[in-house]
């Protein structure tokens, strides 16, 4: 395990995930087609990790959406409020890679030495429904599962923070999370299978025709028609 000190959203940080299968990813790997073959998402996630572990920088400009920047203000309020909760101090967390450097997670925060905490901050009434009525973090399992096993830690803080109900002090929801190493296995297993799509695509790009301007092929590119080449723009625009 590493623990790189970068803060979550920094350019530094930005590097730091090029190429690494990271946590928050983990649930799109798993939803394969019925069939068992990769979803679309998952290839494109696999291709764009490819890139970025040959190139050793981030393949996009690192955009957010303005929901993901509303997470992002929001994580700070939670994450206190989450502090006096519970009567003890959440560090924040950069990025935790295993010592192989192809899997990583940002911890929302770390809580003494042996739990954590992950912050959403959903808006989407099903997903709400789901949290409130049923308890089910069921689409961000993955997330903390692997949290728990790239970190080594025993438990897990699932909390949703939800501002408006901060009128009835039901603003923030905790779940608590143990680790599961039987789920942990399975998940393991699944993200080492898709870390082989990733490395087939970089072995792929790389072999592609290295030394031609033509990608994929070395065929020769046929000159355009010239069939108005000596016509005058005149001619030219009656012919059409």
């Amino acid at each position: 395990m590493k623990i790189l000190t970068s803060e979550q959203g920094s350019d530094q940080w930005h590097i730091d995930r090029a190429g690494v299968i990271t946590a928050s990813m983990a649930v799109v790997i798993r939803k394969k087609l019925v069939s068992g073959g990769w979803s679309m998402a998952a290839i494109k996630y696999a291709f764009r990790l490819a890139v970025e572990r040959i190139a050793g920088m981030p393949l996009d400009d690192t955009y957010q959406t303005a929901y993901m920047s509303r997470g992002n203000r929001l994580e700070v309020d939670a994450r206190f409020l989450h502090e006096q909760r519970i009567g003890d101090l959440i560090v924040e967390v950069g990025l935790v890679k295993s010592d192989c450097g192809n899997y990583g997670a940002s911890a929302d925060g770390f809580i003494g030495d042996k739990g954590g905490s992950e912050y959403k901050c959903f808006v989407e009434p099903s997903k709400l429904m789901d949290i409130w009525l049923n308890s089910d973090i069921s689409e961000t399992m993955d997330q903390i599962q692997m949290n728990m096993w790239l970190s080594g830690r025993e438990w897990w803080h699932f909390g949703l923070y939800c501002p408006v109900m901060a009128k009835v002090n039901r603003e923030l929801t905790i779940i608590p999370v143990v680790r599961d190493d039987a789920y942990i296995a399975s998940l393991v297993a699944d993200l080492e299978e898709f870390n082989e799509l990733v490395e087939s695509y970089k072995i792929k790009i790389l072999e592609n025709n290295p030394d031609s301007i033509w990608m994929p092929g070395n065929e020769i590119i046929e000159p355009m028609n010239t069939e108005y080449e000596s016509t005058s723009v005149s001619d030219f625009i009656i012919n059409l």
